[in-house]
């Protein structure tokens, strides 16, 4: 009867006593018809009500009904069913009530944890094989704290995203526990990298990793052998949370329209608008999506956005008015949209948009972090942006290092990608600077980083400017650095000066790329995104000519030259090795930069050489 109260059954304070004292005196035939027990078994039978005590009474008590002094089941094992939360919105007002570890987006299997544990013995053992997202996800965070404070783990072996059951993408994990303190006892812990073994006993024994001490601790796991974990700690322990550098400017998500197809245009519908208008312009603002985004750079495809914000006077834009009348009953359906249908949602951070900022997407499968220094690029709502005043962080983030924190931190999918959510980012180490540098000496150490930066490019020798780094950075004799002698600003300056020399590079890259394949369509007469093959020729410059001429010849008949002939041949040939000559020391530098910007980082951190080493897999 309690039970069912979390279940639409009302029942009254009077019945539930009047049931309570029938039940003491074993009478409980005198309320058996009572409407509120008549709803009660209904309600149980069809929820299926189990409880464990009066199922199996001789584990939790001795036979005069008294409590045993170490109840519970020896071992608790099992695969839970997989049930997304969605599907459990009519038990969560119990589940919330009930359990420690319940998350309003909590799987089922949260609570198959928390309950295992529940009937187990002192000592006793638990194993079950679940989906790993708890792990790191944001809803896992109480159960996390549940098992650090309840259990000890012995095993957790993680599938990471290898097809284990090939017909569901389920992200296995064994998980395996013995419910006692620590004590000391180690942890061991394998990410599987393949299903090729023959026995997982046998994998475990030899390729797990012990676990720190503190590995298990709370809500933040650190899942990880104890040398990258100190990796992890040293980061932390000089760094501050990037939420804190950025001193109340929050990470936002893009623009959500609620009606993509009414508020994302093209080139050519931009063209027709602003011919219709001329003032269409002060409304219509480049937009940039996930695909777009790579490591310093935008690469902007001619999308755009509608930007109706509340208030705008729609009137004065006809032309935007007569394009969104064309959906009005879709965007009048819109549960999100602002005070009129033509209006997009509240959003009172519009102007990071304007400024200076990082952009990156959800899914990554390295560091993808991009850098708007002003072209006021708008996004969608599968990206999120972070306004900075310089292109400090970005290194960081983008660095090898910064990725190594993030595999760490953020959950893992399919493809070796990794999911990255705002709460990660706010937490992610930025390193401490202290801004203490006279004026006139940090601009002078600047200046000579700056003319180094273009001796190694001529010389790709990095040892003289890395040289510089270290003397900023001065060190004790027990490798600490010595924070008043530190002039971290001059390296953060540098850091800076090198996000933008990146973005140079990549902007020049990616014209050079744009200018070739614009060629192509006036040379072939033809939309590259007519082509079959398209991918392959937009990525020319990775392939060698036969592939160009694979290519043409594939789309003979939409290009209408003929690819077999000396002359298409050659005219090809030599304009695509033109532009790849361009390519390759734009691409060069571009590499040189980017290993630079990883070695300074590793000496802004702090690290050793058998730890750096640790970061690029090479122990």
């Amino acid at each position: 009867m309690w039970l069912s109260s979390y279940f639409g059954n009302t029942v009254a304070d009077e019945d539930f006593q009047q049931v309570l004292q029938a039940a003491a005196s074993s009478h409980m035939d005198e309320v058996a018809d009572s409407p509120a027990m008549a709803r009660s078994e209904k309600i149980a039978a069809e929820k299926r009500f189990f409880h464990w005590e009066f199922e199996f009474p001789d584990v939790f008590f001795d036979r005069f009904g008294r409590p045993l002094k170490n109840p519970g089941f020896d071992a608790v094992v099992g695969n839970p069913p997989y049930v997304r939360q969605e599907q459990l919105s009519a038990n969560k007002p119990y589940l919330k009530k009930t359990f420690e570890t319940y998350s309003g987006v909590a799987d089922l299997y949260v609570y198959f944890y928390e309950q295992s544990h529940r009937i187990l013995r002192r000592d006793g053992r638990f194993g079950m094989i679940t989906s790993n997202k708890f792990i790191r996800a944001a809803y896992g965070g109480a159960l996390r704290e549940y098992l650090a404070k309840n259990a000890h783990f012995t095993e957790l072996i993680d599938f990471g995203d290898l097809p284990v059951f090939p017909e569901v993408s389920a992200y296995p994990c064994i998980v395996l526990t013995v419910k006692a303190a620590r004590d000391g006892r180690r942890t061991r812990y394998l990410r599987v990298p393949s299903l090729e073994f023959d026995s997982l006993v046998q994998l475990v024994e030899k390729e797990a990793a012990d676990l720190l001490a503190d590995a298990l601790e709370g809500k933040s796991w650190r899942l990880m052998s104890a040398s990258e974990h100190q990796v992890l700690k040293k980061m932390e322990l000089i760094s501050v949370p990037l939420k804190a550098w950025l001193e109340g400017i929050e990470i936002r998500r893009g623009v959500l329209t609620g009606f993509n197809k009414a508020f994302f245009i093209d080139e050519a519908t931009r063209a027709r608008l602003i011919a219709e208008d001329p003032k269409s312009t002060e409304l219509i603002k480049p937009l940039v999506i996930g695909e777009d985004i790579k490591r310093y750079e935008i690469e902007f495809k001619g999308r755009y956005l509608i930007w109706t914000y509340i208030g705008v006077p729609i009137e004065d834009y006809p032309a935007i008015y007569a394009h969104l009348k064309q959906h009005q009953s879709r965007l009048e359906k819109r549960w999100d949209k602002g005070e009129h249908w033509w209006e997009l949602r509240h959003c009172d951070y519009y102007e990071d948009f304007a400024r200076p900022k990082i952009i990156f997407g959800r899914f990554m499968d390295g560091p993808l972090f991009g850098f708007d220094g002003g072209e006021r690029y708008f996004t969608n709502d599968a990206m999120y942006i972070a306004a900075v005043p310089d292109g400090y962080p970005v290194t960081v983030l983008n660095s090898r290092l910064g990725w190594h924190w993030l595999k760490h931190k953020c959950t893992d999918l399919r493809g070796k990608y990794i999911q990255v959510f705002i709460q990660d980012l706010e937490v992610f180490p930025i390193r401490r600077i202290f801004f203490t540098t006279p004026k006139d000496e940090r601009a002078r150490l600047v200046e000579e980083g700056k003319q180094l930066y273009q001796g190694f490019l001529k010389a790709k020798t990095p040892t003289p400017f890395l040289d510089l780094v270290k003397r900023c950075l001065p060190k004790d004799d027990e490798g600490n650095f010595i924070q008043e002698e530190e002039k971290s600003d001059v390296v953060h300056d540098l850091l800076a000066y090198l996000a933008k020399q990146m973005i140079e590079l990549n902007k020049r890259k990616q014209k050079e790329i744009k200018g070739f394949l614009k060629w192509i369509e006036r040379e072939w007469k033809v939309d590259i995104e007519d082509l079959a093959l398209k991918t392959y020729l937009k990525e020319y410059h990775k392939h060698d000519f036969d592939e160009m001429i694979r290519i043409a010849k594939r789309n003979k008949k939409l290009i209408n030259l003929d690819p077999e002939s000396r002359k298409f041949q050659e005219r090809l040939e030599q304009e695509g090795n033109a532009s790849v000559g361009k390519l390759h020391p734009l691409k060069e530098k571009i590499q040189l930069t980017d290993n630079l910007i990883n070695q300074i980082v590793y000496k802004l951190y702090g690290l050793t050489e058998g730890e750096i080493g640790i970061v690029e897999g090479r122990v």
